[in-house]
């Protein structure tokens, strides 16, 4: 017999100003490869079966684009944008927040964490 399959939260945080980057921009929403690089994390999350909820962190500023860009690119995928932080640990602490009421009624068992900057992730990885 099989042990029961683990239910999983995968949060992409896409909260940066791109600072670091030296943009004036998020990087996350800057074209890649005919989409934004937010939307192929979100899509390769999205292919894998484990996952049940996905959970983007944004800007407050950013939550508009954000929602035009999943609409636009991923029209199929559900995908619950929230607010993140000031810093990746808050945005990382928002998200845990708003996931602990399904961790706490069993709804969760794994919440993966990813950062929405690095597009190539794939299936088979996660």
């Amino acid at each position: 017999m099989n042990p029961p399959r683990a239910t999983v939260a995968a949060v992409v945080l896409a909260g940066g100003g791109g600072s670091r980057f030296g943009g004036a921009h998020n990087k996350v929403y800057l074209p890649l490869a005919g989409r934004r690089v937010v939307s192929w994390s979100l899509a390769a999350l999205a292919r894998v079966a484990e996952v049940d909820r996905i959970v983007l962190t944004v800007r407050p500023q950013d939550r508009e684009l954000a929602e035009e860009i999943i609409d636009r690119e991923l029209p199929d995928v559900a995908v619950t944008v929230i607010d993140g932080g000031a810093t990746r640990h808050a945005s990382e602490h928002n998200a845990i927040r708003h996931l602990e009421p399904a961790v706490l009624a069993g709804e969760i068992d794994v919440i993966l964490i990813h950062d929405g900057a690095r597009p190539l992730i794939a299936p088979p990885l996660i």
